[in-house]
């Protein structure tokens, strides 16, 4: 959840819940997705020693449209946008948690 994308410095809050009765979902809310993954991923891989894995899928549509749409708005692709995040957070490539995109 995006609670204000105008603010540049904000906490980030994660709680677990059940859905449905049987999925353990880990909820996020702050003001930019790629950077509440990127730390989340990163607290994962230094709380565990185990390199977490996070997958995406592209967004539908032309791709200069959801360009013009991050651009003005703040809103687009997440996972190009995390995983620049984690390449300048970890520079070194084998502590780097992997980022998956189809």
């Amino acid at each position: 959840t995006v609670l204000d994308a105008s603010e540049f410095e904000t906490g980030l809050t994660v709680r677990g819940e059940v859905l449905h009765g049987r999925y353990r979902v880990l909820t996020l809310e702050s003001a930019s997705v790629p950077n509440a993954l990127a730390a989340l991923l990163l607290h994962v891989r230094d709380s565990t020693r185990c390199i977490p894995h996070i997958y995406f899928e592209w967004t539908e549509g032309n791709p200069f449209a959801n360009f013009l749409r991050f651009f003005l708005f703040g809103q687009g692709e997440v996972a190009p946008v995390t995983r620049e995040v984690l390449r300048e957070a970890e520079p070194d490539p084998t502590c780097r948690p992997r980022v998956h995109v189809g």
